[in-house]
């Protein structure tokens, strides 16, 4: 018998204290009907109270020794033993129950509520995989007591792996497949052929060249779902398609991406605007990219197709992609050459004006198929706008240029009507007085009979003659 006391102190109104004790008692049953005394002694003033009581114990112990098991076939068996002691105000041979409750730990419904005489149970249809807890209370005369016990179980899936060229689909339980109940569907269809079963590992057979919307439900053997997993499957060759590298001439790079190990020849890719009126298609054979040209800029509805063996299958995937196409045309203006002559020095000015060509960027962006199909319009119209402001603003400049050169060309030809003018103002300075004036004068007047004068060399005609002088001079 342990025996544990607890004291306290209370004051009243006058200022007396006044001390108290709890005693408790943790006794065994046959320990009912033991005398237990308390004295409490105090000083200053000394006092001494005693007190005497018996000790009494009512009602029945628990459960002895409560287990539980599971089964191999699939149950769980409970067991203990009957409680050791009651207490002697119960009528000799009253009877003794067990009321055993079972529940879902996780969801709180009640899998099992009996009353029974025995000292075990079976329950069917739980596993070691289950969660749940397990209540046996004695029932005897007007008394009751209770013992518990509990069991934690796991019933999770995960996606093993997924083979789309096989194909098939697999995944890993936590439960194993002998304790649980395993479904596949896929919408309201249910696939049913399953490859292969492990412990813990099912797998499951897929058509080819499907989409699959998948949901795999894991239940207790009660029929109660305790796990799900969805996946969305696809057993086509094509996996993803690239639209990239746009170019200027209003082509862009596409290529189609397979699954590892695909045996596919190609795919066929078709361009879809529904706005435009556009459909245009193209075949691509093997993994690399190719140059296709689309017509015009829009919001294409993208399908591909695998190509196996010569035959179509799909559409493998759906995309909507808004492709925008520029298509650059060089164009180069020069002005001709603009000559300039004056009477001092010829002048020569040559002005010439070169357009280099304007390349806008081609924006490709993509969208899954659940995205709207609704055409941006902002993206196309602001590219537009771009590029009229740069031809009005090539073309101010190219009017600049012209007129700069006419007007240069107007002044120096005025430059040079004035030159000429001031040149024929200028009057010519007379000519010297030549002293031999006279003597040319009456030679001219000669007769005219006599031989011209040749001169054959730079010597002087006579010598002795000192009025005599050279031609030159």
């Amino acid at each position: 018998m342990i025996i544990d006391t607890e004291s306290s102190i209370d004051g009243d109104r006058n200022g007396t204290k006044h001390r108290s004790f709890v005693l408790t008692v943790n006794s065994i049953p046959d320990n009912d009907g033991l005398g237990i005394g308390c004295e409490v002694i105090t000083f200053n003033p000394f006092d001494r109270v005693i007190s005497n009581c018996n000790l009494t114990i009512r009602g029945v112990s628990s459960v002895e020794d409560l287990q539980y098991d599971f089964t191999s076939n699939n149950s769980l068996l409970i067991t203990w033993s009957r409680p050791v002691y009651y207490s002697d105000d119960v009528s000799f041979g009253s009877s003794v129950s067990y009321q055993v409750l079972v529940t879902d730990e996780e969801d709180g419904d009640i899998i099992l509520d009996e009353t029974i005489a025995n000292r075990k149970i079976k329950v069917v249809n739980v596993t070691k995989c289950d969660t749940f807890n397990i209540s046996v209370t004695v029932i005897l005369a007007q008394y009751t007591s209770t013992d518990i016990d509990s069991n934690s179980g796991n019933f999770s899936i995960a996606e093993y792996g997924t083979q789309p060229l096989i194909p098939s689909i697999s995944f890993e339980l936590g439960c194993p497949l002998s304790k649980c109940l395993v479904s596949l569907m896929d919408g309201s269809t249910e696939v049913t052929d399953i490859i292969s079963e492990t412990d813990h590992i099912i797998e499951f057979k897929l058509s080819p060249f499907r989409h699959y919307e998948l949901t795999a439900v894991v239940k207790n053997l009660r029929g109660k779902t305790k796990a799900t997993y969805d996946a969305s499957i696809s057993t086509f060759h094509t996996r993803d398609i690239i639209i990239s590298s746009p170019h200027t001439d209003g082509s862009v790079s596409v290529q189609c991406v397979f699954v590892s190990g695909s045996t596919a020849d190609g795919c066929h890719v078709i361009f879809n605007d529904t706005n435009q009126e556009i459909v245009e298609s193209f075949t691509i054979t093997g993994p690399g990219s190719t140059i296709v040209t689309v017509s015009a800029s829009g919001v294409y509805d993208v399908y591909v197709y695998d190509i196996v063996k010569g035959s179509l299958y799909g559409p493998a995937v759906q995309d909507t992609t808004l492709v925008e196409i520029v298509k650059v045309i060089p164009s180069t203006f020069s002005s001709s050459s603009i000559m300039s002559e004056s009477t001092a020095s010829p002048a020569q000015s040559t002005v010439s004006n070169t357009v280099s060509p304007t390349t806008t960027s081609i924006n490709v962006t993509g969208t899954t198929s659940s995205t709207s199909k609704t055409m941006n319009d902002n993206n196309i119209i602001v590219p537009i706008v771009a590029g009229t402001v740069s031809g009005s603003v090539l073309l101010i400049l190219i009017i600049l240029v012209v007129c700069a050169v006419i007007i240069v060309n107007k002044r120096k030809k005025m430059k040079g009507v004035l030159i000429r003018s001031e040149f024929a103002t200028i009057q010519q300075p007379q000519a010297e007085t030549n002293r031999y004036q006279d003597v040319h004068e009456l030679r001219n007047e000669g007769p005219n009979n006599t031989s011209p004068l040749l001169l054959t060399s730079s010597r002087l005609i006579n010598e002795e003659n000192p009025y005599h002088v050279t031609r030159s001079k």
